[in-house]
């Protein structure tokens, strides 16, 4: 689980932190703002990101196994070699997306 609160990651990111290689399993950022936050490499397992803005955050590398991404918007966010297994991504928008050896194996999606 994770070892950020929600309130935490939302305070830090408006400063700037970076979450590169962070053990975030089990989040509820539902409906929070993480545009262009860096994510890279992180651990989201089961991490709650519906109706997440996420316009140019960079999801490089990461773990969203399990994880709700539904009604989340994904455009301009980086997702090179994001592992999405058995993830959720109904009507999730990735426009301008780079999803470059991005994993999907399992995941629930209306459009990608």
């Amino acid at each position: 689980m994770t070892l950020f609160s929600r309130e935490e990651i939302i305070a830090q990111l408006k400063e700037g932190k970076s979450f590169n290689k962070a053990e975030l399993s089990g989040i509820n950022l539902e409906e929070v703002n993480l545009d262009k936050g860096n994510f890279a490499e992180a651990y989201l397992r089961r991490a709650n990101l519906s109706k997440a803005s996420c316009q140019g955050t960079d999801f490089s590398g990461v773990f969203l196994i399990l994880a709700n991404l539904t009604n989340a918007n994904l455009s301009q966010a980086k997702l090179r070699w994001a592992e999405l297994n058995t993830a959720y991504l109904d009507s999730v928008n990735i426009e301008e997306a780079d999803a470059t050896g991005v994993n999907l194996f399992g995941a629930k999606l209306d459009r990608f």
